[in-house]
């Protein structure tokens, strides 16, 4: 980044830089505060289900409910990594916008193909919600991006998708929803 670019780009940078910090926490940080503070037998689980995350996202609420884990701690540690690996995604692919030349590039002609498409951008960033729960994290912190939506707005709307969807994996996991739809 240059100097003379104007506060512009030093905003985004400040913004790149804080999802990427807030990843690291929401990914690492609270799991293990969490796993340390789980009684001392059911601490191998707790790292089971944050092993789980990257590999099959919100389904990993099933592997700590079938483990025996405390419902509401394997949604903790199902959602807080899922949140963070989003904000990691999104702060990634800004850092590399802010200083490829050849990937802004691509994302402009990406965009420019989108915009044929509008039924894409018909809700906007409400959509945020319904593509992490259809296509999961690591595509829809994508699609968001490439969609060019504020970020912020974006990260909240697919936490609460994810929040949705885990705890909809959940109570089918418990064996909740089979009392309405039996």
């Amino acid at each position: 980044m240059r100097d003379n670019e104007g506060p512009v780009q030093r905003s985004d940078t400040i913004e790149v830089s804080s999802l990427i910090f807030g990843s690291i926490l929401l990914t690492l940080l609270l799991p293990a505060l969490i796993i340390i503070l789980m009684p001392s037998d059911q601490r191998a689980d707790g790292i089971a289900i944050l092993v789980a995350v990257p590999l099959i996202e919100f389904l990993a609420i099933s592997v700590g409910i079938g483990l025996g884990v405390d419902p509401v701690t394997s949604i903790m540690l199902t959602v807080l990594p899922c949140i963070g690996i989003c904000m990691l995604i999104m702060g990634l692919l800004g850092h590399i916008g802010e200083r490829s030349e050849r990937f802004t590039r691509s994302m402009g002609r990406v965009q420019g193909k989108i915009e044929k498409y509008p039924r894409l951008n018909r809700y906007g960033v409400i959509s945020s919600f319904i593509f992490v729960i259809n296509t999961g994290i690591y595509i829809g912190s994508g699609i968001s991006f490439l969609l060019g939506w504020p970020r912020a707005k974006a990260l909240l709307l697919m936490a609460l998708g994810i929040l949705t969807i885990t705890l909809v994996i959940g109570l089918g996991t418990m064996g909740v929803v089979e009392l309405f739809f039996v």
